[in-house]
């Protein structure tokens, strides 16, 4: 039998005893009673005692069920979905909220915010693309798009649209109601994961940590892994081997995952999930630059590309991305009509190594002069380590050992002082390992950047590099980014023979329609 009892402030002792003794009159072939109480006993309570001895003289066991014992048995995972539902365990809303990129969310409330168009393998455009993720018949979902298109952006787009996190309203209650209405109609919460977080622990285990430290085990999730592209093949295989698993759970409500177009991972993705739904980001238009420089409220920089528009420009119909939008913004000034994409990423680093707030940093650095071009060499040095390795997050102490195997002349203090500046520039930290954090390269183009001056040096002794660094693999990379700085910096230097070279390659892609013979005489 069992016997339930709620009160208000205070254990009515009395009540329990009276039901107990009812009890045993009523049926005699009872041998156990289990009493639940919403309060504590007590330690100094006398009463479980005299229901124990009234009961024990037919035999009968007490089970007591208090508080304590409520939350242990709800926290199990089996029961979570009670815990939710009847008791209001669970924190979803501390989850959505400590789910996200805050930066990425902040931009995306800001005026600078643009709509990132989407479009299906028909090339259909998808306006809410996030009501489309929950009615579609398909559970796994891919989002392709190049870099700096924003994959990041739409992946937190969707959080924000599944979470209601984008909600606005006059009153916190009010907020919270239409997030939790929010929830409910989606049928589950979502979640959104860095895959680059995966170089040190398994996708199982990041997604374990989170739902058991909000107690959330038993709720449906919509699981948003961004960045497919960023893993090594080794790697990108044990994700994939997670993904399939995290499909065959019955609480999965959707995966959508982003990955750089042309990676080699999607193919892994498609032997491992045999339906994927594709959708592709679609490049800016000259209309999207617009509307962020009017929103962006200055009046000399929208002047400047209003210039550059009707100069027809080539900087302006290379910016397609969000990425380069920005980094237009950031540089226009500094640009003139015949710049090209690479030199918004070098006009930024310019900028971030000569703004006031970093040049006092600079300065301190135990490195020879001049200081920031030591600073160019340490990041082309890192970036081509990591690239060798496929990996875009590094540790500390692999960090540590680098530098001091670059510059074995400086002591601790001047390697830390060194990362640190490195890290506020160029790095997002990540501190979840605990004293040996990890980082990344803020934008990808940053590394690709520093990657291909270095490229550069070595390819002027070795053209196999491009061969050895599997750099003709990646055609968006390679023809899209490489190339174009080879050629600037080659007609910088007037350098004849090395141009010839680059249209050589061009013959060797097809795009010479002579395959590059002269027209017969």
């Amino acid at each position: 039998g069992f016997q339930s009892k709620y009160f208000d402030h205070t254990i009515n002792s009395k009540q329990i005893i009276d039901s107990v003794r009812k009890a045993l009159d009523s049926y005699p072939d009872l041998n156990c009673i289990y009493i639940y109480l919403n309060l504590p006993i007590g330690s100094g309570a006398k009463y479980p005692e005299t229901i124990e001895k009234i009961a024990k003289l037919k035999d009968v066991s007490i089970i007591w069920f208090v508080p304590s014992n409520f939350e242990s048995v709800l926290s199990l995972p089996a029961n979570l979905d009670l815990a939710q539902l009847y008791f209001g365990i669970g924190d979803e809303f501390g989850f959505i909220k400590n789910n996200c990129n805050p930066d990425i969310i902040t931009l995306m409330q800001s005026k600078e915010y643009i709509d990132i168009p989407i479009v299906d393998s028909k090339n259909t455009c998808i306006p809410e693309f996030a009501k489309h993720i929950i009615n579609s018949k398909n559970k796994c979902l891919l989002v392709k798009g190049h870099p700096g298109s924003g994959k990041s952006i739409v992946i937190h787009k969707v959080f924000q649209d599944l979470s209601g996190l984008g909600i606005k309203a006059t009153k916190a209650d009010a907020a919270i109601a239409l997030m939790k209405k929010t929830v409910a109609d989606n049928g589950a919460l979502p979640m959104v994961i860095n895959l680059k977080d995966c170089i040190f622990e398994s996708l199982e285990t990041l997604i374990y940590r989170r739902t058991e430290n909000y107690k959330l085990n038993g709720n449906n999730i919509v699981y948003l892994l961004d960045g497919l592209d960023e893993l090594s093949e080794e790697k990108a295989e044990t994700v994939l081997s997670g993904i399939s698993s995290l499909l065959n759970r019955d609480n999965t409500k959707k995966i959508v995952i982003s990955s750089r177009s042309g990676n080699p991972n999607i193919l892994n993705l498609k032997i491992h999930v045999r339906t994927v739904e594709e959708f592709k980001i679609c490049d800016l238009s000259i209309d999207h630059i617009l509307k962020y420089f009017k929103n962006s409220g200055n009046i000399q920089k929208h002047k400047a590309l209003t210039k550059f528009i009707k100069a027809k420009s080539p900087i302006v119909t290379d910016v397609k991305d969000v990425l380069s939008i920005k980094l237009l913004w950031d540089a226009i000034e500094k640009l003139g009509k015949d710049s090209t994409r690479t030199e918004l990423i070098e006009q930024k680093i310019q900028l971030l190594l000569n703004s006031p707030v970093h040049r006092k940093n600079l300065e301190g650095l135990n490195l020879f002069n001049p200081k920031a071009d030591a600073v160019i060499e340490l990041n082309q040095r890192i970036s081509l380590k990591f690239q060798q390795e496929f990996q875009f997050r590094f540790d500390h102490k692999k960090l540590q050992n680098l530098i001091i195997e670059m510059l074995p002349m400086l002591d601790y203090r001047g390697v830390n002082l060194i990362i640190i500046y490195l890290a506020d520039l160029f790095f997002e930290t990540n501190y979840s390992q605990g004293r040996n954090p990890s980082y990344v390269y803020l934008h990808r183009r940053y590394q690709e950047f520093f990657f291909t001056q270095k490229i550069l040096e070595l390819y002027m002794n070795d053209h196999t590099v491009l061969r050895s660094y599997d750099l003709l693999a990646s055609k968006d990379y390679f023809e899209g980014f490489l190339l174009p700085f080879f050629r600037k910096e080659f007609l910088k230097e007037r350098n004849l023979p090395s141009l010839v070279g680059l249209n050589l390659i061009n013959v060797y892609f097809g795009h010479h329609r002579l395959w590059g013979a002269d027209e017969p005489y």
